[in-house]
């Protein structure tokens, strides 16, 4: 175990700078007391990956996925999620579209990405949550919704979820 002094004089940046990387789950630490330590192991492997020094492009990492919302295996519509801005690019209404999920589209207008962007929102964990932080570490995510994506939006409440384009599973 290292303190994060020690660990940024290795990784040659600033404590604060491992408090981050711990913060994101780049780093394994425990904490004692005030103080953080931090795994040698998880130094060493940063200091081997050697990653890219000053901020990443602005487009580095941009996560445009499809997704098919589904209700149970009825597919519902077809939609793109922009996972760096949280925001929705297009839905496609299904077959199964009478299947929709309430608040995705009223009674009287299709579909629209900005309701489903809305609807999306209120299904990921909300930030208020006891102890979501440390899960988000444990788990190495960045946020509810990356969370949410990662476990198809699979929910106990309703039989809701997105299926991955390209993946062929059933409920």
């Amino acid at each position: 175990m290292l303190t994060t002094k020690e660990a940024a004089a290795l990784l040659g940046v600033s404590p604060r700078r491992v408090n981050n990387l711990i913060e994101v789950g780049a780093l394994k630490a425990q904490k004692f007391g005030r103080a953080w330590m931090v795994d040698e192991a998880s130094v060493r492997e940063r200091v081997q990956a050697k990653p890219q020094r000053g901020r990443p492009r602005a487009d580095a990492g941009v996560e445009m996925a499809r997704y098919t919302l589904m209700c149970h295996d009825h597919e519902v519509l077809a939609f793109t999620y922009h996972g760096r801005t949280g925001s929705v690019a297009a839905v496609e209404p299904l077959d199964g579209i009478a299947w929709k999920p309430f608040g995705v589209g009223r009674r009287d207008r299709e579909p629209n990405r900005y309701d489903m962007a809305e609807w999306l929102r209120d299904r990921a964990i909300p930030g208020l949550r006891p102890h979501l932080p440390s899960a988000l570490r444990d788990l190495a995510v960045r946020t509810p919704a990356v969370l949410m994506f990662q476990s198809w939006g699979l929910s106990l409440s309703d039989p809701y979820w997105f299926r991955p384009e390209g993946v062929e599973v059933s409920w």
